[in-house]
């Protein structure tokens, strides 16, 4: 067969569609591997997704939350109870539960159970403590309170005394 009759004779359309299907076949192995180096990226991409929703959530949070810090401070001779609101959102209701056997001493603190109406973004609430020599070396102080975010929140503190 010469050259020409091949050309006529369709043999032309057969080895187009050879090459074509090769070439198919050829696209698909390497797409193939494409996704499966793509697929880990895919995987990296939903995860910082989630996280970053995570975060946006926790920053709500924060903005809607009360946060409390509670110790005893020296301050020159005396000692004080020092209860902090560290949060972003301002606290009511505030009640400040401290154990029987507290060093907190005086009328602030009636039947260990006081009662604030209002506890602001980094504001501070103390009272005066006083040590004596059964005096535990820990105290609990439990805190419950109403912010933007729940109401009925409690906390409980074991804070070392001195």
């Amino acid at each position: 067969m010469t050259l020409p009759e091949w050309f006529t004779s369709g043999n032309v359309a057969a080895f187009a569609a050879v090459i074509a299907l090769l070439l198919s076949v050829f696209n698909t192995i390497k797409a193939h591997r494409s996704e499966k180096k793509i697929a880990p990226l895919l995987e990296l991409q939903k995860k910082q997704s989630e996280l970053e929703i995570q975060e946006r959530e926790k920053a709500l949070l924060e903005e809607l939350s009360a946060k409390f810090r509670v110790k005893y401070e020296k301050v020159g001779r005396s000692t004080k109870l020092v209860v902090r609101n560290n949060g972003k959102c301002d606290a009511t209701n505030v009640v400040i539960k401290v154990s029987d056997e507290s060093p907190t001493i005086g009328s602030e603190l009636e039947d260990f159970n006081t009662k604030v109406s209002r506890v602001n973004s980094m504001e501070n609430i103390s009272f005066i403590a006083a040590a004596h020599m059964g005096t535990p070396n820990y105290d609990e102080v439990t805190l419950k309170w109403d912010d933007k975010e729940k109401n009925g929140k409690v906390e409980s503190f074991n804070i070392k005394t001195y």
